[in-house]
């Protein structure tokens, strides 16, 4: 074989590029900063049995694997789904969007990401409806507008047939065999003070007016991201696609194509650290039809011809 007179030095920067297999186009994996073929081999010894300084009279070996690993350093939905198996869902935004919570002292997942416009407050029952069982802890409205009560139910009955004259100074009234108790104005909690808003949760401090238990309404504006559903389906086959440059031979490419690979699913989740996150991807390139005569089944390289 005749060396190249190109530089045999090798630093490798370049574009690593993926989709499933069949894909006319691929996806960027963005800035990698890690591509590399690891060979597996099997060995077979036939040791030499007619010298006592033993040694090999044959050997034989033969690939058993070829292995890939990258390190995916752009979090992106989409390396996020190849990473850990899964679907990406896409969230449109919206604005006054309401969710109804439980009043409780700490921190309260939203599941949704906040984009602004929230307030937060006691949510309004129901009307209050004549000659209608009610079980304990069950809440009706009283009033109107800025005057609306909550009144709750401490003693269990059958409401009479026409409404009572409702508490508005926190005691209890009857009404038919019921029993209720004003538990005070629908309340607009004050932001900063007795909640604070995260963007994917609430937190509710100690210090809090808000009733733990209390039935509350959080409305806000959502802005537009993707939920990733991990470990939802198989490992898929992926083309792999590396446009490599030689960084010690003035930029030279260095093309390397896989048509088939899978990728197990990424060991670790980077979330928080003092470093910037990679995915860890380990996967094992497969055996694919070549498209010609002579071609490799498993992977090709393609480098520019020597210079003069």
């Amino acid at each position: 074989m005749t060396q190249t007179s190109r530089k045999q030095h090798f630093v490798g920067k370049g574009v690593v590029s993926l989709g499933l297999a069949g894909s006319v186009a691929l996806l960027e994996g963005g800035n990698t900063s890690k591509a590399d073929l690891n060979v597996t081999e099997e060995t077979k010894d036939f040791p030499d049995y007619q010298s006592a300084a033993g040694g090999s009279a044959s050997y034989s070996t033969r690939i058993s694997s070829v292995g890939v690993s990258l390190e995916l350093r752009i979090l992106s939905p989409e390396n996020l789904a190849i990473a850990y198996h899964g679907t990406n869902t896409a969230v449109a935004a919206a604005t006054a969007q309401v969710k109804t919570l439980i009043g409780a002292i700490g921190v309260i997942p939203l599941l949704d990401i906040v984009a602004g416009n929230a307030s937060l407050k006691d949510t309004t029952p129901a009307a209050w409806v004549a000659t209608t069982a009610y079980t304990v802890g069950q809440r009706v409205k009283s009033g109107t507008g800025l005057t609306t009560h909550i009144q709750v139910v401490t003693i269990a009955g059958t409401s009479g047939a026409s409404a009572p004259t409702w508490s508005t100074s926190g005691s209890t009234v009857v009404d038919g065999t019921v029993t209720w108790q004003d538990e005070g104005l629908v309340k607009t909690y004050t932001a900063g003070t007795d909640y604070v808003v995260n963007p994917g949760s609430l937190t509710i401090p100690p210090t809090s007016t808000i009733m733990v238990g209390r039935s509350l309404d959080f409305t806000y504006d959502r802005s537009a991201h993707y939920v990733l559903d991990a470990l939802t389906s198989a490992a898929h086959t992926w083309i792999l696609h590396i446009e490599g440059l030689n960084d010690a031979d003035d930029g030279s490419p260095v093309i390397l194509d896989i048509p088939l690979v899978k990728f197990g699913a990424a060991k670790n989740l980077p979330v928080i650290g003092s470093d910037f996150a990679a995915l860890m991807l380990e996967g094992r390139v497969i055996k694919s039809v070549p498209g010609a005569p002579g071609q490799s089944a498993y992977f090709q390289v393609r480098q520019p011809a020597a210079t003069p």
